[in-house]
């Protein structure tokens, strides 16, 4: 059984991790899931989540996905707001509001 303590250092550590991969990706392009994976192994399952998540949203948001499709419609109907950005909130935080 996880204790609070331990569970708010998984989270940060999760957090960390998923935003060095982010970097990884900006500064050196796609990156190999698989040796993320194999070097955080006590991350595993969190990050093959957060992996197989971001893969399905590549997904949706390519052109003819349904979300890109909705998005595009949305934007039409709203107009630009290039000027909005969303609140940069950690991974774990994201997860828990689900």
């Amino acid at each position: 059984m996880t204790t609070e303590p331990n569970n708010s250092s998984h989270e940060a550590r999760l957090d960390e991790v998923v935003a060095a991969f982010i970097r990884a990706e900006e500064n050196d392009g796609t990156q190999n899931c698989e040796q993320w994976l194999a070097r955080f192994p006590e991350l595993a399952n969190d990050l093959a989540g957060f992996f197989a998540d971001r893969e399905q949203l590549k997904q949706l948001a390519m052109p003819g996905g349904s979300l890109a499709s909705a998005v595009g419609q949305t934007a039409e109907a709203v107009g630009p707001c290039d000027a909005i950005e969303p609140p940069l909130i950690p991974f774990a935080a994201q997860r828990e509001r689900l």
